[in-house]
């Protein structure tokens, strides 16, 4: 056992002073600091590092793709081919370049001159309608066809477009619109027109006849085929003031319209009694207030099918 070199006691080798006089050893004290050399590999820390952070790019990466990215900002899409089945027309996407995923689209649609709000693409497909877009007073159902199953909205892709409840019954000029979502700005429209559920007659009236109350009375010559008279819309003229576009009343209930100086009165006469306007029956044309026109005052009647389809038209002079 080493000996203290100061008074000569015995001194531990694992102490690095004497414990009897406390006199530092020479080279105890650096072998008593010394620790053991460890025996884990070295390559094990720079591997769990490595790990972490591809598990951390993995999860970023996942993150970026499942986010939709807005389309880019020369997408094309050209919707073409619109086909009408039963009331429901159906859009084809004849072109899109690149693909993009239905979130980053916004839709829109235009019902004879009148627009209803934008909304969302429809995710789901064909044939649960997924959107609802309101235009002209009726709620229309928008629904996309994923036709290849790529969940893109791509070539071959089809839009359906149909009214919720009862159908207008005619001429629907119609407007379908897809917009980035983004910006708002049009990527693509097409235009089409829905004819009327209802045969548009052939319409002859016979030249009118005046009262002396005043009173006009214009009789139907022809009407092929009878109808209904939801579907008949009347104008009336005095000299280059008109009235505006008006439903003939149904059978008893006359309908009043404003012309310059006066309010007329206008009454269908269902003489034939079967609810359809057709040969036989009379409209009556009254004042209800303001000044009748004066003597030689050049007048005229027009008869429209619903939508502004002109079918016949009565002149004369007051």
């Amino acid at each position: 056992m080493p000996r203290c070199s100061t008074c000569g006691c015995s001194v531990e080798p694992a102490f690095g002073y004497c414990p009897e006089c406390g006199a530092r050893q020479p080279g105890q004290a650096r072998a008593s600091l010394e620790q053991p050399t460890s025996n884990r590999p070295h390559w094990l820390l720079p591997s769990v590092a490595a790990l972490v952070g591809l598990i951390v790019v993995l999860g970023v990466a996942a993150f970026y793709l499942a986010v939709p990215t807005p389309p880019q900002k020369n997408c094309v899409i050209d919707l073409t081919q619109t086909s009408l089945a039963n009331g429901v027309a159906v859009v084809t996407v004849g072109y899109a370049n690149p693909p993009a995923v239905p979130g980053t689209f916004l839709v829109s649609l235009s019902v004879n001159g009148t627009s209803g709000a934008v909304v969302p693409m429809p995710l789901k497909t064909n044939p649960e309608p997924t959107a609802i877009l309101t235009a002209a007073g009726y709620s229309y159902l928008v629904g996309w066809s994923d036709i290849d199953a790529d969940g893109m909205v791509s070539t071959g892709d089809t839009f359906f477009i149909g009214v919720q409840q009862a159908p207008p019954p005619c001429c629907r000029f119609v407007s379908f619109s897809i917009l980035r979502a983004v910006d708002g700005d049009m990527v693509s429209t097409v235009s089409f027109y829905i004819p009327p559920t209802a045969v548009i007659p052939t319409v002859s009236l016979a030249t009118p006849l005046l009262g002396s109350v005043p009173y006009v009375y214009i009789h139907l010559d022809s009407v092929d085929p009878g109808t209904a008279p939801d579907h008949l819309r009347f104008t009336l003229i005095v000299v280059n003031y008109g009235s505006q576009e008006t439903p003939v009343p149904l059978d008893g209930s006359p309908a009043n319209t404003s012309v310059d100086r006066g309010v007329f009165l206008l009454a269908w006469d269902d003489n034939n009694h079967n609810s359809l306007v057709d040969a036989g029956d009379v409209f009556n044309i009254s004042l209800l207030n303001g000044a009748w026109p004066s003597a030689g005052t050049p007048m005229r009647f027009y008869l429209d099918f619903e939508g502004g389809w002109p079918l016949a038209v009565a002149a004369w002079d007051a």
